[in-house]
């Protein structure tokens, strides 16, 4: 990027901060307007400013003390991270959403059941029928038995079946991933073969190969997110940031997308959402830096 366009860009942001903050300031608006004809940079930066800013649904601009009303003075240091958040061409956007980890759906038969954030379900308990179709997300089911109504799960047209018992189901790209704490569930999809699970072992499948696919052992804990842990086994940052998200309230910019495509693995708290993104990121040469209170960058560090 040249020193110019670089210059543009930083005072545009600049201007998008001064304009947030005083929308009715005539003479603002008008030194803006004169700004914005006095070189063709100045309208193609502002241009993009402004439409990253409307996608990040306006966020609180910093404090009058480090944006002042006088003057339109620029910080190299703070506008050059902001401008770089601002105006990235290749980024992965993510709106987090707010999660209170570790509670329970109960349901009127007894059961309970956990779920991460981005989950849906859909739960059909009645005098007649225990069923739970999972569309999009995992699912921990404690099931209170009662054999005259067995209580059954649908994933993906997976459907995991039992009386009562511990598990976890897993729907990702069309997988579905069964694994069980204790009693004994079967896995199948209607008359087609039926595999049989015990305490600890877990199965990985999809409706196509259903047939081919064999129990293992789980290692790790199971539903690791009931007390907010991430378990990353050889996954990439990218897919790991998605699953952050849901750990933390604000904005995350994962700017570099080939940081995004290495692979991790280890054990994350996410109680800790920054931290657990800085130890994905630093093995690969990644940072993650706060450019305003409630907006992330993840970036490769400089040399």
């Amino acid at each position: 990027m040249s020193d110019s366009r670089e210059r543009a860009e930083m005072q545009a942001l600049d201007w998008q901060m001064r304009l947030h903050q005083s929308p009715r300031n005539p003479l603002l608006r008008l030194r803006h307007r004169h700004w914005l004809a006095a070189h063709p940079l100045h309208k193609e930066s502002w241009d993009a400013v402004h439409a990253m800013w409307q996608l990040t649904g306006e966020l609180q601009p910093a404090t009058r003390r480090h944006w002042p009303g006088r003057g339109l003075r620029t910080r190299p240091l703070a506008m050059a991270s902001a401008a770089c958040v601002m105006l990235a061409v290749f980024v992965t956007w993510l709106a987090l959403p707010s999660h209170t980890p570790g509670e329970a759906l109960s349901s009127a038969d007894g059961s309970r059941i956990w779920s991460i954030a981005e989950t849906r379900l859909e739960r059909h308990i009645d005098a007649d029928r225990r069923q739970v179709i999972l569309h999009k997300g995992a699912a921990f089911f404690e099931v209170a038995p009662d054999s005259s109504r067995p209580f059954t799960v649908t994933a993906s047209g997976i459907e995991v079946r039992v009386v009562g018992t511990a598990f976890a189901v897993e729907l990702q790209d069309n997988r579905v991933q069964v694994a069980v704490e204790h009693g004994r569930v079967r896995v199948g999809s209607g008359g087609s073969h039926w595999q049989e699970l015990g305490p600890g072992q877990m199965l990985t499948v999809d409706p196509q190969h259903l047939q081919e696919a064999r129990p293992a052992d789980i290692i790790g804990p199971i539903a690791p997110w009931r007390d907010n842990l991430l378990v990353a086994r050889n996954e990439t940052i990218d897919s790991l940031v998605t699953k952050v998200a849901a750990a933390h309230t604000g904005f995350v910019w994962l700017r570099d997308s080939t940081l995004g495509q290495q692979r991790v693995t280890g054990l994350y708290d996410l109680n800790q959402p920054e931290q657990a993104l800085a130890s994905m990121v630093r093995p690969h040469g990644g940072q993650v830096r706060h450019v305003w209170p409630n907006l992330l960058l993840i970036d490769t560090k400089k040399h």
